[in-house]
């Protein structure tokens, strides 16, 4: 009899654990509701029936059940820390099943000791969205939900002082989405990224207090699928993120955030924009009970692309705000169940009220579960 080829690898790598490495493994399951999947626009003017359709008729939502596993390895040696995880996820929605998700995440990070304060970090990161249909919240070039993307990034982390942190890395990522109808579309992505921390300890509490930027090149590849002609899209992105950790106590944690990014359209101007965004996210982490609450505003300001109302007059250039709020929670029942609970929430509001088309307008979706963990 022989056994499948992961299942021999999975038992190596879980054998040598005993000699050469830590291996953890967990799955899990919640059940839930998620509204809105498909981030449909609340109203919408349909000519085959001259009728505005409301939220009810556009909005698919529907009770779920995710199932998720997760592998971990890690061997850590003196100069040098190896660790890779997979995790994939599935979605089924009992009342949408053409709905379903499956996610697929897997990483492998290489950090080697070099010097006292100097170390060298790798990092290669593989992400796979099974899915059918169209992402509504990227308008711009009408990209489907189901994709494949890798990430890869190589650099440095060193210290310039013994409370600092600090890296410098080359980014590179690739992602190719799904065929839609009419087109395919890929893209490549290059880009380098920065950071400084200083760290603090003040009545044995870890503050902190940072700054990240980076700059990136996304070049499109797009197929039309009809003609088979190829055109081309060039965006690039510059970054700045501020972030402040105030411990509130040993159990308590409150992080703060300021992040500006600026997207320059070099192909004809049109999707150029500015970003602002500020975060909050509060954390509480004792002996059982872990909880954490995220939430985030973004203001985006187009260059070039102009907002419409109702009857396609021209109201000023297109603007988003974006809320987003996220928890996440778990309670350890013993040393292998926990119970888990996870919600997000997003909010967009547009100033493109046109319910002639779906594109760009403001939309909300929500989800939130309560499931079970077991940690082998």
């Amino acid at each position: 009899m022989k056994f499948p080829r992961f299942l021999v690898a999975v038992i190596a790598v879980t054998f040598s654990n005993t000699i050469y490495g830590q291996v953890q493994v967990s799955t899990e399951t919640t059940t839930g509701f998620e509204s809105n999947i498909f981030k449909a626009p609340n109203s919408l003017f349909s000519e085959d029936t001259d009728v505005l359709m409301q939220r009810e008729a556009l909005v698919t939502e529907s009770l779920y059940q995710d199932a998720l596993f997760k592998f971990s390895y890690r061997f850590k040696d003196r100069n040098y820390d190896f660790k890779f995880s997979m995790n994939p996820e599935f979605r089924y929605y009992f009342d949408a099943p053409n709905a379903k998700r499956l996610l697929l995440n897997s990483r492998a990070n290489y950090t080697m000791k070099l010097k006292r304060r100097l170390e060298w970090e790798s990092d290669v990161h593989f992400k796979l969205r099974d899915q059918k249909g169209q992402d509504l919240d990227q308008n711009e070039l009408n990209t489907t939900l189901g994709y494949r993307q890798l990430n890869a990034f190589s650099g440095l982390n060193f210290r310039w002082y013994k409370n600092n942190r600090s890296f410098v890395r080359l980014e590179y990522r690739f992602k190719d989405f799904y065929n839609s109808n009419t087109r395919s579309i890929a893209y490549h992505r290059y880009g380098i990224s920065t950071g400084f921390r200083h760290l603090d300890w003040k009545d044995g509490l870890l503050h902190s207090v940072g700054i990240e930027a980076g700059f990136y090149h996304r070049s499109y590849d797009i197929v039309s699928r009809a003609t088979g002609q190829t055109s081309d899209r060039v965006w690039q992105y510059l970054n700045v993120a501020l972030s402040y950790k105030l411990p509130l106590s040993q159990h308590w944690n409150l992080t703060t955030g300021f992040a500006y990014e600026k997207r320059m359209d070099r192909t004809n101007d049109e999707f150029g924009y500015n970003q602002f965004r500020s975060s909050i996210k509060l954390q509480y982490k004792a002996e059982k009970l872990n909880l954490r609450l995220t939430s985030s505003y973004s203001l985006r300001k187009f260059n070039e692309l102009v907002a419409e109302n109702s009857e396609e007059n021209e109201v000023g250039l297109l603007k988003y705000d974006y809320l987003r709020l996220r928890f996440l929670g778990s309670y350890q029942l013993n040393n292998n169940w926990s119970i888990i609970a996870n919600g997000y929430l997003i909010d967009r509001a547009s100033n493109n009220t046109n319910v002639n088309t779906t594109a760009f307008r403001a939309y909300n979706s929500y989800y939130a579960g309560i499931g079970i963990r077991y940690t082998f």
